[in-house]
């Protein structure tokens, strides 16, 4: 199951590389990319959803960043650009252009979770920052 996660998490990054501009990581790791960036995490799973089946759901986190020069307003005006559901630098509108990520899933779905400032470790400068929780399923054969 290890190669089905990761050929998802490929999947993701695939996607979300559509987006002009942004770095992806695929784990994080040093050095960290400089924003905009996103990087992609596992954050629950894999777990079986069927007794005695081989379909399973999957969780990862998508933490974006950005950098903005301006305003407090109009660093949050560039951020919900990435957040909106349909818009060109829209994370949630990347990875729904290919709801099988390449073939490897069966599904995905997208949800919004926080967005705000953050670090991008627990070292470094503060960024504005969003979230998205990014499940997928997959039956295997």
């Amino acid at each position: 199951m290890a190669g089905e996660l990761a050929t998802a998490r490929a999947g993701i990054k695939t996607r979300l590389e559509t987006i002009s501009g942004l770095t992806v990581s695929l784990y994080g790791g040093q050095p960290l990319p400089a924003p905009p960036c996103a990087i992609i995490v596992q954050a629950q799973g894999p777990t079986q959803l069927a007794m005695g089946g081989n379909t399973f759901r999957a969780r990862f986190l998508v933490r974006l960043f950005l950098s903005h020069p301006g305003t407090e307003t109009e660093g949050f005006t560039e951020l919900e650009k990435y957040t909106e559901q349909v818009a060109t630098n829209s994370v949630i509108a990347a990875i729904y252009g290919d709801r099988t990520l390449n073939a490897s899933v069966d599904n995905v779905r997208v949800t919004l979770g926080s967005i705000g400032k953050a670090p991008l470790d627990d070292q470094g400068a503060i960024f504005y920052s969003a979230e998205f929780l990014v499940d997928v399923v997959k039956t295997i054969a």
